[in-house]
């Protein structure tokens, strides 16, 4: 898989977590009692800016399917199972990695929701599985949420740690057997329908030879959501190095007509 192969599956499989963002908050799912059980149905589609003809254009969808379930205690466990595929070139249909996650939060009344996730990685993937031969994966998640009338923000810190066969995949790249991820978000509802976010995020990786190396992802997205059951979102991505290839200047920027993104998904929640 390429580097712009990846970066356009993680910017659609994190813009699904965008849109549900959006029809149900981090508070208002610990509070809800409809937040019990419900399984999140969603499909995205993304494209880099290139021209049709253009060999770097990059087209890919994805689809998922997430159950939630919340225990009497607030604590929550969710799954996924989801794939891709790649609209150019062969056009194959990929299975991703799955998880099998835990999480609590606990809501204040200023508006202030802290909440913590622990992650186990479910390498499932025919890339993890032979590619880069991951064995194991656990992520650890804590999060801060603040919500005012209708402004949110959220800060969060994320920590990885892999397990491979090899410290090596089978193309000769490092595998990264630790990660930390910086994250945040800012969000605005002109409406109980329409909303507007941006989020960054700023991830440093090492290899088992401990070589580091640094990327970053930025997003923005117009979302409407009728109902608390679906929502329908489209905006812009961009991520890469961190750092350019002369391993001094910085390489992060807004918008790039070479390295962007715009995307267009789509989640219906069944309770």
């Amino acid at each position: 898989m390429t580097k712009t192969n990846t970066r356009l599956l993680i910017f659609s499989v994190t813009m699904g977590g965008i849109v549900l963002s959006k029809i149900l908050t981090p508070a208002q799912s610990l509070r809800s009692p409809a937040a019990s059980g419900a399984i999140q149905f969603g499909t995205s589609i993304s494209t880099s800016l290139h021209e049709m003809d253009d060999y770097r254009k990059r087209t890919s969808s994805n689809f998922d399917i997430r159950p939630v379930i919340k225990l009497e205690n607030g604590l929550r466990i969710s799954s996924s199972l989801s794939f891709t595929k790649d609209l150019e070139n062969e056009r194959e249909l990929t299975l991703n990695d799955s998880y099998l996650a835990f999480s609590k939060g606990i809501s204040f009344d200023n508006g202030m929701n802290l909440g913590t996730s622990v992650a186990i990685g479910l390498p499932i993937s025919e890339y993890s599985r032979y590619e880069s031969t991951l064995e194991s994966s656990i992520k650890i998640t804590p999060n801060l949420n603040y919500s005012y009338k209708k402004f949110n923000a959220g800060l969060g810190l994320s920590f990885t740690q892999n397990k491979h066969a090899s410290e090596v995949s089978a193309s000769g790249s490092s595998n990264s057997q630790t990660i930390y991820t910086t994250f945040g978000d800012v969000g605005l509802s002109f409406s109980d329908q329409i909303s507007v976010s941006a989020s960054a995020s700023y991830t440093k990786s090492y290899t088992y030879q401990k070589n580091e190396r640094d990327s970053y992802s930025i997003e923005q997205s117009l979302s409407y959501s009728p109902n608390a059951a679906f929502g329908l979102s489209i905006g812009h991505a961009i991520g890469g190095n961190v750092l350019s290839v002369n391993g001094r200047d910085s390489n992060i920027e807004i918008f790039n007509s070479d390295a962007s993104s715009v995307f267009m998904s789509v989640r219906y929640i069944y309770k």
